[in-house]
């Protein structure tokens, strides 16, 4: 028998973009750097925080996260998504030498209230950031509520 609810669930999702006034690019840095996108599109629910270039969870939850990046042939290009302290999901771009590199990921996971989820460039590595297209993005939303009783 399906039983239909009322009760809403949660919203909660983000797109972010890097801004900048001019076509530039982040890093290349001797350690590894979090990515702040402080240029929102959207953040329904509020848990992304575009000064920290953090997502904290409001909800416990299933949660998809997806980032793209563009960067110019001549350097590489090396992302990654954290859980916390602990790298999730990355991808590694080699400076192909044809005219410019795209790159994306993503990654389903479960997350507790409270718990963080942010972007890092890897060590000697850049990212393009153009003022108009939003090549480079960190994206967010929750699939579904976990209740405390979930499995």
């Amino acid at each position: 028998m399906l039983v239909i609810t009322t009760e809403e669930s949660p919203k909660v999702a983000f797109s972010a973009s890097m801004s900048n006034t001019e076509d530039s690019h982040r890093g290349p840095f001797s350690t590894e750097n979090k990515l702040i996108f402080d240029k929102v599109l959207t953040n329904i629910g509020n848990a992304y925080d575009p000064v920290t270039g953090v997502f904290t969870a409001p909800v416990k939850g299933v949660y998809y996260f997806r980032y793209s990046g563009s960067a110019f042939s001549s350097h590489d290009m090396g992302l990654s998504i954290f859980k916390g302290t602990a790298r999730f999901v990355s991808s590694y771009e080699y400076n192909s030498g044809e005219r410019n590199d795209q790159m994306s990921n993503g990654a389903v996971m479960e997350l507790n209230v409270g718990e963080e989820v942010h972007m890092r460039l890897w060590i000697r590595t850049w990212i393009f950031v153009d003022r108009r297209y939003n090549y480079s993005t960190f994206t967010g939303y929750l699939l579904y509520p976990l209740d405390s009783t979930s499995v």
